[in-house]
Parts: C-alpha cells; sequence; structure tokens
C-alpha cells in the first residue's frame, strides 16, 4: 500500500461525510491522512478513496471520470452547482440539483430552440433528454420512455412540464401550437390543482404518481415530421387521506384546488359585493371556515396568489374541454366535501 503515500484521496468525515486529504503514511490496514487544516487522521484503507484530477471536477458526464464513486460523483455535482450548472449526466441518466430559484435563460425559447438543432453541442439539460427520445421517435419511429424519479421536492413535477413542452414545440417547429398540444400544456396546471398539495419539504408536491402517454402523427405539411396527435394520462396512488383529515401542521395543506377556491371567493367578496356569486364559487367561503384546510385564515398576499391560481385552473379546465355545466358540478363537489369535514358526530 505504500504506492498511497503522496495521493489525494477522500475518507468518510462525520461532518461534511467525505473530507479530502493527502495520505502521508499507510500500511495494509490504515492509512494516516492529512487534511489541508495540517490535521491528521488514521483510516481504515479500504474507506480511503482516490480524487480524480481537479480538472475532472466539472465533467459533464460522470462516465468520463478515471475514479467513480461516491464521493466523486458528489464533488462533481457540487461544483457544477455551485456554478451554476444544476444539470450532469451519467451515461444517458441525466442528474439534476433542484437550485431552488430560478435561472434566467435556463428554460426559455431560445434554450429550447438550441436542442431542436441537429449534432448540437450543448451542456447537459432537460430538453436535451426530451429531444433524444423524440429524434429517436421521428428517425426510426420507435416508442420511447422517460421515467423522471427523486424524493419530494426533486422537481419532478417541473421536469415532467419541461419535457411535455418540447414535445409540444419541436412538434410544432414554426407552425402554430395546434389545439391538442396546447390542451396537453393546459393539462399540467390543472393535474397540479387537483392533485398536489403543500407538505412540509414542498409547496407543489405530487400526491399521486403519474404515467403520461403522448401519441405522435405524421405532419402532412413538413415530409418526416412528427406532431403531438393525442395525450393520455393515468394517475394512481392519491393520496385521499387528505380528505379526511384535518391540517396536522401549519406547512401542511390540502389539495391546491381547495385553498385556490376559498381565495377566490375572499376575493370576489372583498372586491364584488356588488354582483352576484359565481356558480363555480357557491358553498365555499374563507380557509378559516374549514376543518379540512385547518380552519386557518390565510394573508391578503396569499389570498391573492392563491385567486389568480384559480384563475389559472379554471382556464386550464376550459382549455382541455370540460364545458361550463360540468365546472360548475366539480366544484359543488369540492365544496360539498369541505362542508362534509366539519360535520361533528358525538356518541350519545
Amino acid at each position: 500500500m505504500a504506492s498511497l503515500v503522496g495521493t489525494q484521496v477522500w475518507f468518510p468525515d462525520q461532518a461534511s461525510v467525505w473530507a479530502e486529504g493527502i495520505v502521508v503514511d499507510c500500511d495494509e490496514n490504515e492509512a494516516v491522512v492529512r487534511r489541508a487544516s495540517g490535521k491528521t487522521f488514521t483510516v481504515s484503507v479500504t474507506q480511503v478513496l482516490r480524487q480524480n484530477s481537479p480538472e475532472s471536477r466539472r465533467q459533464p458526464n460522470l462516465t468520463s471520470l478515471q475514479f467513480l464513486h461516491e464521493p466523486a460523483v458528489m464533488d462533481v455535482l457540487q461544483t457544477r452547482y455551485r456554478d451554476g450548472d444544476i444539470y450532469t449526466l451519467c451515461g444517458r441518466t441525466l442528474i439534476a440539483v433542484n437550485p431552488y430559484q430560478d435561472i434566467a435563460g435556463l428554460y426559455d425559447d431560445k434554450a429550447l430552440q438550441q436542442f431542436m438543432v441537429e449534432n448540437a453541442k450543448v451542456e447537459p439539460h432537460v430538453f436535451g433528454m426530451a429531444s433524444g427520445a423524440f429524434r429517436a421517435i421521428t428517425e426510426r419511429r420507435v416508442s420511447q420512455s422517460i421515467l423522471i424519479s427523486g424524493e419530494s421536492g426533486a422537481g419532478k413535477t417541473e421536469t415532467a412540464k419541461l419535457v411535455m413542452r418540447y414535445f409540444a414545440m419541436a412538434g410544432a417547429g414554426n407552425e402554430t401550437v395546434t389545439l391538442v398540444e396546447r390542451r396537453l400544456l393546459e393539462s399540467n396546471p390543472l393535474l397540479e390543482a387537483f392533485g398536489n398539495a403543500p407538505t412540509l419539504r414542498n409547496d407543489n408536491s405530487s400526491r399521486f404518481g403519474k404515467y403520461t402517454q403522448i401519441q405522435f402523427c405524421p405532419c402532412s405539411k413538413r415530409p418526416g415530421a412528427l406532431r403531438v396527435h393525442g395525450a393520455r394520462v393515468q394517475t394512481y396512488l392519491l393520496e385521499k387521506v387528505r380528505l379526511t383529515l384535518a391540517r396536522s401542521h401549519h406547512h401542511e395543506g390540502n389539495f391546491h384546488i381547495f385553498h385556490q377556491s376559498c381565495a377566490a371567493y375572499c376575493r370576489w367578496q372583498d372586491h364584488n359585493l356588488g354582483t352576484p356569486l359565481p356558480k363555480n364559487l357557491q358553498g365555499f367561503g374563507s380557509s378559516s371556515e374549514f376543518a379540512l384546510l385547518g380552519n386557518v385564515e390565510i394573508s391578503p398576499a396569499q389570498v391573492s396568489q392563491e385567486a389568480a391560481q384559480f384563475d389559472r385552473t379554471l382556464q386550464a379546465m376550459k382549455a382541455v374541454g370540460i364545458d361550463e355545466a360540468e365546472i360548475v358540478t366539480v366544484f359543488r363537489v369540492l365544496a360539498a366535501l369541505l362542508r362534509l369535514r366539519n360535520i361533528v358526530f358525538v356518541a350519545p
């Protein structure tokens, strides 16, 4: 093991999980590692992992690393994240680290257009994954699957929206987006309103699994090109328990649609008392009136924000083809659910 002496390595550390150091002495069982601070540590040689060269720390693809192990992966991801590069490839797998902030130009139309150019040399990006799938469908006429996974708050919902946006825009090319493509894009706020909720770790957490199937058909105006022809969304494991349990924590909320509807009611109450209550708001009230929402009063700023989301949800319902009568029926059911949870049963 003398060959390790003088080698830059990673070794386990309680505070930072992995720490950097240089091996100053070792035998068959243990190695003495000195950190930059001068402090030395004695660790098992099985826990000492070689570092990659400094220039490898910004590698866009982890498979290019000479030494591929946990600290090397974490180091590359952290280095790129600090530089504003939240995407890194590992072979054909794209790793995304949620920045929890907007990054200017990362998802605008100009960025999307770059990935529509064949053989373009671009950094790892969710549009790149969508582009690869779209090209395989277009050129080989072979169905493709994209699996989006991660823990709560990792960015799965936003990533799925970006993939669908790419399919719609890439299929349209320079032409106007069709009704089907527009409905595909508008389906996202609708699914979020009825299936997402605020949780301790995520303000927009999907409380269900989703399988989205997108169908393509040949474009009559552009030979060889494909456009979105239809889509089917299958949901599963919806967290229905939120309809029976009261709010357990001030950061936990119910499905967005309940909060949006109550906020829209409060907005009407504050500004439109002279006009009849819209049919789709009948039966609602302030969130403080409902046990299902924790009987919590929300601030004027939250009312404005949630009411704006309510308008967007209504627009999405109309865009996907739900008529006015069905919309009213849906909201009557929602109001009934809120009222039913207020009923208290007392034993005789």
